[in-house]
This record gives structure tokens, sequence and C-alpha cells, in this order.
């Protein structure tokens, strides 16, 4: 994140990012990946640092699915990466 980009734009994504962080009345989370991801990134780093992690993670997020044209699932890290894994092994055999 820079301060080139218009600042519109940082504050959006800054309030996506809080509310994909927070919990519902339930206490359910609202993305559960994103929050776990924060919370470890909170052992080592201070509480904006780890939302800004939140802020690029989520940038990356929006430009695979305009690269890609596809909707986006909510997917288990680990789950994509063993995914990845076996498409790029069946690609290179």
């Amino acid at each position: 994140m820079s301060k080139r980009g218009t600042s519109i734009g940082r504050r959006a994504l800054y309030s996506i990012a809080l509310s994909c962080v927070r919990k519902k009345s339930n206490g359910q989370p609202v993305n559960p990946f994103l929050l776990e991801y924060y919370q470890t990134n909170l052992a080592g780093k201070k509480k904006k640092v780890a939302l800004v992690a939140i802020m690029h993670k989520l940038l990356k997020y929006i430009f695979s699915i305009l690269k890609n044209e596809k909707s986006y699932e909510v997917r288990n890290p680990k789950l994509h990466a063993k995914m990845y894994l076996e498409n790029h092994s069946r690609l290179a055999a």
C-alpha cells in the first residue's frame, strides 16, 4: 500500500478489511480465513500493520477475480494449496 493512489480507495479497502475481521452478533466470524490470518499476524505485528496485510490480501483477491473473470469462493488456504499442487503437477506431466 502506498500513498500514491487514491485516498478514497484506501479508505474503502480499510473499511472492507475491518468488516472482514469482525465477528457477527452471534459470534461467528464474517470471513473465518481472513480473521485467522489477521490473528496470526497480530502475534508479531501491530494492529494496523496486520490490517494492512488484510488489505493487501483483499487487493490480490480483487485483481485475481478481475483477471480470471470468475466469482469469489471462500476456500480454506490449505485446501487451496493442495488443489493448486495437484493441478500444477497434472499440467507438468
